[in-house]
């Protein structure tokens, strides 16, 4: 849901963004046809647990080799299990979420994301159309197939 926390952030800051990407996500972190649908949102809340916690990282990193390489590299997120699902449980009822024409110039949408439906990504870039959409064959976190911000943010 970092698209959405990046939107809240930045836009209440007085700093000049020059580039801003989207990362296999939307604005709409929780809605039916521009982010997760609803019943897959509640339901993963609902059976949140640290066992289904690292199925999520699983589905997020593509594979459960991969999710073994970022284990073992020390990768995984390192946010306390309750505390997670107190997010998750606070970011839900943010709803209704709202598009506060914050300025994405561009959004990475992975085709083999497992978290974000694809299509969903699709519907709001290509309907928004403000920003560039470039789709990369990438699971949700597609952090490993990077090896700069350059490579990320593609020619500015």
């Amino acid at each position: 849901m970092g698209v959405w926390a990046a939107q809240q952030a930045l836009s209440a800051l007085d700093i000049p963004i020059r580039h801003a990407v989207a990362i296999n996500g939307t604005p709409f972190p929780v809605d039916n046809g521009r982010g997760i649908p609803e019943q897959m949102a509640k339901a993963t809340l609902d059976g949140l647990t640290p066992e289904s916690l690292m199925r999520f990282y699983r589905r997020m990193f593509g594979s459960g080799t991969r999710l073994k390489q970022m284990e073992q590299a020390g990768r995984l997120p390192c946010i306390d299990f309750e505390e997670r699902k107190s997010e998750l449980f606070r970011i839900i009822g943010q709803r209704p979420y709202t598009d506060n024409g914050f300025g994405w110039h561009e959004a990475i949408v992975g085709t083999e994301d497992a978290i974000f439906p694809v299509e969903n990504m699709r519907a709001y870039w290509h309907g928004h159309g403000k920003a560039k959409v470039r789709e990369i064959e990438a699971p949700h976190y597609p952090f490993h197939l990077f090896t700069s911000w350059e490579e990320v943010v593609g020619e500015l």
